[in-house]
């Protein structure tokens, strides 16, 4: 499940969906499930601290229409929405290093990987993760690297992308096409693989024009996707090539770059809260250890039933809605 972000005419559209099997099963589709419009901010409800949830309309037509019960909760979705302060303080509830449990890969999961995902993507993804000019080490990267890919519909994957693109820098745009295109081996100067600058510029065009079409063209790339839709998808690349230059050769901007690429992400260290066994079971209205063993999912729904009951703007107490929340959010970060 995921947010689209759409341009409709000039204005930025919000739809909530998810992946699905397609009628073959050997590929996925998007579905919408409900419609934000221009501003998701407006399902958002704000409490004291931070604390927020969402509103019932999004949550009642998301869990009505679902058809996969994996993959994150609405409110993990609505996460870039949120005001500065309620977004800080969600950072404090994200599973920290100490909580990173492994992911294993099933047999399904590797075959997908290895057979059903697209040379495109990966070279994507491998560029991303390492801003590298050289392709070499693509075939030789863990699997781990590509499971982003996995279950997905083309629709999710780009918006995926677009995404993961937006921590490029435009001196950047250039070169990632280049990559991922792989124009380096059209090219069999030792320059193709150091300084694609060097390079016959015209040649290049005209090389892209037509990898391009043949990407288009690709039936096992764009199944599941209409035609105008992957051409509004696809074309920011022609954009990134022939709008921008290749970056200026700098050793220390280099060295910036790898720095920056090397800590992209950075989560806050988790928040300790001390949790008291009478105030849990007199807040949830069970004991902690019926509280522990309910599932993600029925944790959830019990904590967005009283949250609406303790809310300052339901009439109830702004202490008793705050813990609530803190402890609601220490019960969840370790279940799966």
């Amino acid at each position: 499940m995921y947010i689209a972000r759409l341009n409709d005419r000039g204005t930025m559209r919000y739809i909530i969906r998810e992946s699905v099997p397609g009628p073959t099963g050997n590929y996925f589709v998007s579905r919408d499930l409900f419609d934000l419009g221009s501003d998701p901010a407006r399902f958002i409800h704000y409490g004291a601290r931070g604390s927020f949830y969402l509103d019932p309309e999004v949550e009642a037509a998301v869990a009505r229409q679902r058809t996969t019960p994996a993959g994150p909760d609405p409110e993990e979705l609505f996460r870039p929405f949120l005001r500065a302060e309620a977004r800080r303080e969600a950072e404090f509830y994200r599973p920290g290093y100490r909580n990173f449990t492994p992911t294993k890969l099933s047999g399904a999961d590797i075959e997908y990987l290895e057979r059903r995902t697209h040379l495109f993507d990966k070279r994507r993804l491998h560029y991303l993760r390492y801003a590298s000019l050289s392709q070499a080490r693509l075939h030789k990267a863990p699997l781990k690297l590509f499971l982003p890919l996995l279950y997905k519909s083309r629709d999710e994957l780009e918006q995926l992308f677009i995404a993961q693109e937006a921590v490029l820098e435009p001196a950047e745009f250039r070169q990632y096409v280049y990559v991922i295109f792989d124009l380096q081996r059209f090219f069999p100067e030792t320059a193709a693989q150091v300084m694609p600058e060097a390079l016959d510029q015209e040649k290049m065009a005209g090389i892209l024009e037509t990898e391009y079409c043949r990407l288009f063209d690709d039936t096992a790339f764009r199944v599941g996707l209409a035609e105008a839709d992957l051409t509004g998808y696809l074309s920011r690349y022609l954009i990134m090539f022939f709008d921008y230059g290749f970056p200026a050769a700098s050793f220390e901007k280099d060295y910036i770059r790898r720095f920056i690429n090397d800590r992209r992400t950075f989560r806050f260290p988790d928040r300790k809260v001390v949790v008291d066994d009478r105030e849990t079971a007199a807040l949830f209205g069970v004991e902690r250890v019926e509280l522990e063993r309910m599932s993600k999912a029925d944790l959830t729904a019990l904590y967005r039933k009283l949250a609406h009951e303790h809310h300052p703007d339901k009439g109830g107490e702004h202490d008793d809605f705050v813990r609530l929340t803190d402890l609601y959010r220490h019960l969840r970060k370790n279940k799966k």
